[in-house]
């Protein structure tokens, strides 16, 4: 058996170990000896071993959205052929490793968060009083995802097309809201989320959008 075999069967069972002890050792590292070879997008690496690792609490754009290219460049930086530790892994549907990622005594994950390459959504860990604070801090300076690039209340590259495409984050349901609707104005237009300005109704259907419920007719 070769020795990316060996040690990707060596991390997979440590992080089902992991898994299952998780609530009595949660700052157990499954491995301290990972090393990056290649960054993915803002938020998924991979490692020496072929395994995908995947920031956890640390939400950063896909790379054709707002601030997508940006936050991979960000995360290279701290972590292209470098040593990372991870620590209170868990799995996700795709199969990759997600965790609290140090590079040295440096959470990785905060670090995004906090200078605005990413977005932390309220996900469960140790310092989850950390990501709270400083996505508060991040969004109530306008920095990075927040900043008027990516997170818009009116169309200032192109006042004329003022149609407002909002997707649902949990659900992912596609909506669209027109200036006349009632709740136009509270509308926040995220293009790192991959929400989108339209000029016409038509240019939100085909995208599959559908006007919001609260809309007249």
């Amino acid at each position: 058996m070769s020795k990316r075999l060996v040690a990707l069967s060596t991390l997979v069972v440590l992080l089902a170990g992991a898994l299952v002890a998780q609530d009595k050792l949660p700052h157990t590292p499954i491995d301290t000896r990972l090393k990056v070879i290649e960054v993915l997008d803002g938020d998924t690496f991979v490692t020496n071993n072929g395994a995908h690792i995947r920031l956890y609490a640390a939400n950063s754009p896909e790379l054709t959205n707002c601030y997508g290219p940006e936050s991979k460049k960000y995360l290279t930086s701290l972590i292209l052929n470098r040593k990372v530790t991870l620590l209170e892994p868990r799995g996700d549907a795709y199969g990759r490793v997600m965790a609290l990622v140090y590079v040295g005594d440096e959470l990785v994950n905060l670090d995004l968060v906090k200078n605005g390459y990413s977005r932390y959504d309220g996900e469960t860990s140790s310092q989850s009083e950390l990501f709270k604070a400083a996505n508060t801090y991040v969004r109530e300076n306008k920095l990075g995802i927040y900043s008027s690039k990516c997170y818009q209340s009116e169309n200032l590259k192109n006042p004329n097309c003022n149609i407002k495409g909002n997707i649902d984050k949990g659900y992912g349901t596609k909506i669209y809201q027109r200036p006349d609707c009632p709740e136009y104005s509270s509308t926040i237009v995220e293009l790192s989320l991959g929400e989108q300005w339209f000029c016409t109704e038509a240019e939100a259907i085909s995208a599959g959008f559908t006007p919001s419920a609260h809309c007249q007719k």
